[in-house]
């Protein structure tokens, strides 16, 4: 059940990013790539409770 949660939330927030002007979507995926270096680095697991 955790799972399908999940995998809606990523949807939805997926369907967000899609519809914003292109030139927010590269920030936005900029903002991703970060958080999930920064992560690897601290060892730290990327997800959204840690933005």
């Amino acid at each position: 059940m955790k799972r399908g949660i999940l995998m809606e939330l990523a949807k939805r927030i997926l369907d967000v990013i899609v519809n914003l002007p292109e030139e927010v979507q590269k920030e936005v995926l900029e903002f991703i790539e970060l958080k999930k270096k920064r992560g690897k680095e601290t060892g730290q697991e990327f997800c959204v409770s840690n933005l």
